[in-house]
């Protein structure tokens, strides 16, 4: 007995419009309409993107998102349109963010019960302004500005959001650094900015962020930044890194190498221990490097830090 295969014609097919589900979202109804024009099924779009026809479907319908960026890029390839058309047609609250900051804010946004127009609200800034910054746009005019409002309505500190924006990427190794990082954050101020102000080049401010310049032991250097950053020139003082001295080993354990230590103990800058001994820096820094200084002046500085020195490691004259 032999084995028939019926097969339907066209004619016998009910037109798509009689058995297709609803669209549910602007994105469902463009790839539908897109696969439709090309005249394809979902089957055949489906192996086209590298999906199952189960995905496809549940695209068109609604109930899927369709944020994966890897998907949004197969589906805009096979249906020959850019991939940023298919994503901005993606819905705020499914779309995935593309960034660490913007998974950082999605999160934080879930956990305080925020909306966009919520976040929006509470940083005074538009809605589009809001909505790029979480989705990942990095060419947000005042991106740095934004940060002391964003930290304001994540209720979050400000220094939790610096490693998430361009302009803050060099991590600091030292307090000064950090210092400086966090109140430039807080003033919603680029290098480039403060670069301005203090007349000197971006990479300087850089150099002073990673604190690899000597100009961190410039001290009217240092009284311009304090002033440029609204600070107290002794916090940014005491936070900058002790400076290596250039000494020879056989310094260790003369008078300069005990001065040294006993001023670090104490906090002291060398301006400071120059103002207390009614000396200049430049003797401090010279004794302390193992050059030649007065009796005198040596009597001062031992008696400003306050410390008892062998006799024998006194100069003479």
């Amino acid at each position: 007995m032999r084995n028939h295969v019926t097969f339907r014609s066209e004619e016998d097919t009910e037109p798509p419009e009689v058995w297709m589900t609803s669209c549910k979202t602007e994105l469902g109804m463009f790839v539908r309409a897109q696969r439709l024009g090309k005249g394809w099924s979902q089957v055949r779009l489906a192996s086209e993107a590298g999906v199952s026809q189960r995905v496809i479907s549940a695209i068109e319908t609604g109930d899927r998102p369709c944020a994966k960026v890897l998907l949004l890029g197969n589906l805009a390839r096979v249906l020959g349109c850019e991939p940023d058309k298919l994503r901005k047609l993606v819905p705020d609250e499914l779309a995935l963010p593309s960034t660490e900051r913007g998974r950082f804010i999605r999160a934080r946004r879930t956990e305080l019960d925020l909306s966009l127009e919520d976040l929006a609200f509470k940083m005074s800034v538009s809605l589009q302004d809001v909505r790029k910054l979480e989705m990942g746009a990095r060419n947000l005019s005042g991106n740095v500005r934004c940060i002391p409002h964003l930290a304001h309505a994540l209720e979050v500190p400000i220094d939790q959001l610096l490693p998430f924006f361009r302009g803050f990427s060099i991590t600091p190794v030292g307090e000064l650094g950090k210092l400086v990082q966090l109140r430039r954050a807080q003033l919603g101020m680029t290098r480039v900015a403060l670069a301005g102000t203090l007349r000197l080049s971006r990479v300087i401010v850089e150099q002073i962020e990673d604190e690899s310049i000597t100009l961190i032991y410039r001290n009217p250097q240092l009284e311009r930044l304090a002033s440029a950053l609204a600070l107290d020139p002794d916090e940014l003082k005491r936070a900058r890194p002790k400076r290596r001295l250039n000494a020879h080993p056989r310094a260790l354990g003369t008078l300069g190498a005990l001065l040294t230590t006993k001023r670090e103990e104490l906090n002291y800058t060398q301006s400071a221990v120059a103002r207390r001994a009614g000396v200049s820096t430049s003797s401090i820094s010279k004794i302390e490097c193992g050059g030649f200084v007065s009796a005198k002046t040596a009597i001062k500085i031992v008696a400003a830090l306050d410390i008892e020195i062998p006799n024998e490691l006194m100069p003479k004259k």
